[in-house]
């Protein structure tokens, strides 16, 4: 697997502080996807923190957006995926299956340096990411109050500089010389 670090980039600018904290996840309603959680966790954030909080869900189920607070996003392509992502304030993965695999979302978040929570996909360990348990929504509302009370730019820079390792030009030398060899 790998990235194009041209797409999946952080953003040029700083995100304006509107105080809106959005945060995201790629949602599909099979429960081994997770994203029951993530809006579980979502719901007991806004119950403390209100309208401050939403949550941006792409790829979602269209019900989904009548969950107050949701919107259902269908960015077209890498470069709308891209800037959805630049978007984001936090970003959560919470799949139930094939923990430590990669997975190109936690890949595309942390190329993009924003800050991820995670039950575990590769290349997110607890020094560049926040890991949390499977099927764990209160978990989850933590880790997004941790991040939100104070963003750990170490932690983001770090993941920034691990998914270089999955630069298409880097992954398509290794496959060259694994040919080669």
């Amino acid at each position: 697997p790998g990235i194009d670090l041209e797409v999946f980039r952080p953003a040029l600018n700083e995100k304006s502080d509107n105080d809106k904290i959005i945060i995201g996840t790629i949602g599909r309603l099979e429960e081994y996807k997770g994203t029951a959680y993530v809006i579980k966790a979502f719901q007991l954030l806004r119950q403390e923190l209100g309208e401050r909080v939403e949550l941006h869900v792409a790829f979602g189920e269209e019900v989904m957006g009548n969950i107050e607070g949701v919107t259902v996003f269908y960015p077209n392509g890498d470069d709308n995926l891209a800037d959805y992502y630049r978007s984001l304030d936090i970003y959560v993965c919470a799949g139930t299956v094939q923990l430590d695999a990669i997975h190109y979302p936690v890949l595309e978040s942390m190329a993009s340096k924003i800050p991820v929570i995670t039950t575990g996909y590769y290349p997110a360990t607890i020094v560049n990411a926040e890991i949390v348990p499977i099927r764990d929504a209160e978990a989850i509302k933590q880790k997004l109050l941790k991040i939100i009370s104070d963003k750990d730019d170490v932690k983001i820079n770090k993941a920034f500089e691990d998914v270089k390792q999955f630069e298409w030009t880097q992954i398509a030398n290794k496959m060259l010389n694994y040919f080669k060899n």
